[in-house]
């Protein structure tokens, strides 16, 4: 049986979030996109027999008389099975309309394929793993529509699982990318190399004793600019609570920043009888007056089913 709890009342001042699971962010594609093994509630920081989570989302503009809340939308979905597991990932366009929809597909809770879905029913792309023996090699291959191989992606662990290499090739079979990590303490690198071997930037993240991001930065070959770097600070119940970032991230005379330099995000959040944020706000912080202030920027509301 399903519960739905809804919340609808907007509070005058609500929580702010960006998403835990997407905290161990990379610089690469090959870094973000590495569900070895299973995609689960806790990747979500979900509490409790979780089922459904809708999340909408709308933009707060300052005017004279204050801050002037947008229409909220529908931005995605996610449906969990009663195994906790990732069944169907949702994206909603911005007139409520769907996007495109990713569904799950596991094996002995084993991550076995990923398959996108255009609005009208067909296929866009299919992820398929297949594993060695000892598990330590994880192959991953794209195919776009119905049968068009894109590319192949190899990610290869020690025998911690810790990730040591992600190898992408084309169609072909032509390496495309590397990235390869090495750990030190609480450090982590990851050397980002093109095609032909040629080291491109690096990236390295500092963990706290928790395991949580705490600061990353980018390093660039041939850039003169200080390392783009965002550091991190999460709430007591591990949910992000600040971001700040500083220098220009980069590709040597490519400038990608496109926001102010040193910026701060503010989270803030409100919480549900089982610990699952289900309002929030994100502010920026603004020194454009004579004092710096905290300028609401969005506001976003899960509505959150549970399995009773």
């Amino acid at each position: 049986m399903l519960r739905t709890v809804r919340h609808v009342r907007w509070p005058r001042r609500i929580g702010g979030f960006a998403a835990a699971a997407l905290m161990a962010w990379g610089w690469t594609t090959n870094e973000v996109h590495d569900p070895l093994g299973q995609v689960s509630r806790e990747d979500f920081n979900l509490q409790g027999d979780v089922a459904i989570v809708v999340v909408k989302q709308s933009g707060v503009v300052l005017t004279l008389t204050g801050p002037v809340e947008g229409r909220a939308v529908v931005t995605e979905t996610m449906s969990f099975g009663e195994d906790g597991l990732l069944r169907e990932w949702v994206q909603h366009a911005p007139t409520d309309g769907l996007a495109l929809a990713h569904r799950y597909t596991y094996k002995d809770r084993i991550l076995f394929e990923v398959a996108s879905y255009h609005p009208g029913g067909g296929v866009y792309e299919i992820v398929s793993y297949s594993r060695s023996d000892d598990g330590r090699t994880t192959t991953a291959k794209i195919v776009a529509g119905p049968r068009n191989v894109r590319k192949r992606i190899v990610y290869e662990r020690d025998v911690d699982e810790s990730l040591l290499s992600v190898v992408e090739t084309n169609a072909a079979g032509v390496g495309v990318s590397e990235v390869r990590y090495t750990r030190t303490g609480n450090e982590e690198r990851a050397d980002r190399y093109d095609g032909e071997g040629e080291l491109l930037s690096w990236s390295i993240k500092r963990f706290d004793a928790n395991g949580r991001v705490m600061e990353s930065s980018l390093h660039t070959v041939g850039g003169d600019d200080e390392p783009y770097t965002i550091s991190y600070e999460y709430d007591d119940r591990g949910n992000l609570a600040l971001e700040e970032t500083s220098g220009e991230l980069s590709l040597g005379f490519i400038v990608f920043t496109l926001t102010p330099s040193e910026t701060k995000t503010s989270y803030e959040y409100t919480y549900d009888e089982h610990g699952n944020w289900i309002e929030r706000v994100t502010s920026v912080w603004a020194t454009d007056g004579e004092e710096g202030e905290w300028r609401e920027t969005a506001k976003t509301l899960r509505e959150i089913t549970y399995y009773e």
